[in-house]
């Protein structure tokens, strides 16, 4: 309540403070938070209002008042009368801030599916839906509408105005699952080598058993009516198989590798270094075609810039072959080859298990190759050509 009336901090210098405070406590003045600093000086809160009215009472008191701090409300829109500038712009930001907001200035695009986003931008902006719009122009019903009547892919289209953002998501029609041409004959065969798990005929004369071992091309569901039964024709075999399927990655390297080692020092070239620039002093660099560079730089001086002198000391090199240590060799190659494995896995296949072997391939050399069993379904159609 102080500071939505406001108030101030005083200090009263004077011989008859009592007097004074007297006068206050008549006249309906009110002191709070009174402290003695010393005996001709007080320091008190009083309210706007109330200084203001203690002002008449200082010339029969003999005390001098002064106002230490300003609080609250009142002080503050005094201190903005007192800048008509800053009110002016604080008005016209506010203007401003609101005839922007006013405006549609993105418009998002959010698809799940297959959606022909470019299309929709382009309808968008036949219909005259582009940034700098105005809000009350913009009607998300109507806009939903035409997207759709326009665009027969789409399964659903939702507008939002969120703030200066046009919000659009848009939902692809899911496709109709493919219609079976059963006037065809097809068989059923193995799209892949694998092991039957399980085998169902929704049609069809069943050529393969489950535990049977199949290989790519072979006959697992015939859609050819087999001799001796009581049924003639052809007919298009439909069936679902399931089958694990054995994938295999592999990853070899050298159980040797080079290591580099210096013999002797051949040759040494000292630089000044000012900033980005590298100005030769002596030296000149070794004529071999491989060598090892060991550079050392110290500061000279700093006056306006550092400045470096920097040598360079040249050493020849020696290329020994070294046993790697296998632990890690193996552990690198396994998960290459596991990578390898992986990446042959179709989409919604269940692995069921993994497995890394090591064999030794030469004499200085090892691989590494992982199986992945996998559980997926291994049928497809083959046509029957009537001969």
């Amino acid at each position: 309540w102080r500071n939505f009336i406001g108030y101030v901090i005083i200090k009263i210098e004077g011989l008859s403070l009592e007097r004074l405070m007297n006068a206050a406590a008549a006249g309906g003045i009110r002191l709070i938070d009174c402290k003695r600093r010393a005996y001709t000086q007080i320091e008190a809160q009083v309210s706007f209002i109330g200084f203001l009215k203690l002002k008449k009472l200082l010339a029969d008191a003999s005390c001098v008042l002064t106002g230490i701090k300003k609080c609250g409300l009142p002080f503050f829109f005094l201190f903005l009368w007192e800048r008509k500038g800053l009110i002016f712009g604080a008005v016209v930001s506010a203007m401003l801030i609101y005839a922007l907001t006013s405006f549609i200035w993105v418009i998002e695009i959010d698809t799940k599916g297959e959606v022909d986003v470019a299309g929709i931008q382009r309808k968008l902006a036949e219909i005259g839906i582009r940034p700098g719009i105005l809000r009350k122009d913009v009607f998300p019903d109507a806009i939903e509408n035409s997207l759709m009547i326009s665009d027969r892919s789409l399964g659903w289209i939702g507008v939002n105005i969120r703030g200066v953002k046009l919000h659009l998501e848009a939902v692809a029609m899911e496709k109709p699952p493919q219609m079976i041409d059963s006037s065809t004959p097809v068989n059923i065969i193995a799209s892949k080598d694998a092991l039957i798990e399980k085998i169902i005929v929704y049609e069809g004369w069943q050529a393969a058993l489950e535990g049977q071992t199949v290989r790519k091309g072979d006959l697992l569901v015939s859609g050819v009516n087999p001799a001796g039964s009581a049924t003639a024709g052809c007919v298009h075999a439909r069936s679902e198989v399931i089958g694990s399927v054995w994938y295999v990655g592999r990853a070899g390297a050298s159980t040797l590798e080079e290591e580099r080692m210096r013999t002797a020092a051949i040759g040494e070239r000292t630089f000044l270094c000012m900033g980005g620039w590298k100005v030769p002093l002596a030296g000149s660099r070794p004529g071999l075609p491989d060598y090892d560079t060991e550079a050392y730089k110290q500061l000279a001086t700093q006056i306006y810039f550092p400045v470096y002198i920097m040598k360079e000391t040249y050493y020849a090199v020696e290329k020994v072959e070294k046993a790697r240590d296998l632990e890690p060799l193996r552990k690198e190659l396994g998960k290459e080859a596991v990578r390898c494995a992986a990446a042959q896995l179709p989409e919604g296949a269940a692995v069921l298990g993994v497995s890394v072997v090591f064999v030794q391939t030469g004499e200085n050399r090892v691989e590494a190759q992982a199986f992945i069993q996998a559980r997926e379904r291994i049928d497809c159609e083959e046509l029957i050509i009537n001969e």
